[in-house]
């Protein structure tokens, strides 16, 4: 039976870098018995070692970003929150895809943009593909459409700290029911730095007025990529060891 804790965003909100959370799924235990992984059958205990968290710019979808690990393997357990509804991803990143930023995308997996006949457009000004295929040999090629990008603000807790990024959020998704991983998401950070000035004046009563105007500005040419592919798990099939 499903918790009806585990339907509200709190459950999810409330975990931290330390915690453990333990996966029953299928697709995961088999995978890490493939690895060699063992003592696993009734589920194997990861440790959340990375927590980023995206608030979209209307407020109604977060996402909670948890990078987990057991035995040096490292997996990403998602949790999309979208107007109270809970659903829970557990991620990987796929061959053929390392994380950087623009240049080394660029570098090594040059499918994730559409890049423009123009040569003067500046790579920060690449968009995204709206569609990605996937080879899966003998002339079989499964296609992942996009959704319109969200964009936020990430916030990622640590032990000294937290720190905050602009975030645009892709999510990928193929309508192919024979693929064990259907959903694919993009999170690309942008560092914002914040700057304020003060203004003095005096009212018509002689009283000084100080206003304060906040800035934010996003360095568009200072980005991180993460692309990772994955699946729901049911609900039942994920606990978190307090």
């Amino acid at each position: 039976m499903v918790s009806l804790e585990k339907d509200k965003s709190t459950y999810w909100t409330s975990l931290k870098v330390g915690d453990l959370v333990q996966l029953k799924d299928e697709q995961t235990i088999s995978d890490l018995m493939e690895r060699g992984i063992e003592h696993i059958t009734h589920g194997a205990d990861f440790s959340i070692v990375r927590d980023r968290r995206i608030v979209s710019s209307d407020k109604k979808i977060k996402w909670l970003i948890f990078e987990i690990t057991i035995s040096d393997v490292y997996l990403y357990l998602v949790v999309k929150i979208n107007l109270g509804s809970v659903d829970v991803k557990v991620c990987y990143i796929p061959d053929g895809f390392e994380d950087g930023n623009r240049e080394d995308v660029m570098e090594h997996s040059d499918w994730l943009f559409d890049v423009p006949e123009d040569e003067n457009v500046l790579l920060k000004d690449y968009n995204f593909v709206d569609n990605v295929i996937e080879d899966e040999g003998g002339g079989d090629e499964v296609v992942f459409d996009a959704n319109p990008p969200v964009y936020g603000v990430c916030v990622e807790k640590g032990e000294e700290g937290s720190s905050k990024d602009f975030s645009t959020v892709i999510e990928y998704h193929s309508s192919n029911e024979d693929v064990d991983n259907p959903e694919l998401f993009l999170l690309e950070l942008n560092n914002i730095t914040g700057s304020s000035e003060e203004d003095e004046f005096e009212d018509e009563d002689g009283d000084t007025i100080v206003n304060i105007t906040e800035t934010v500005d996003v360095n568009e040419d200072d980005s991180y990529i993460i692309f990772i592919q994955g699946c729901s798990i049911p609900l039942s099939q994920i606990e978190i060891l307090r």
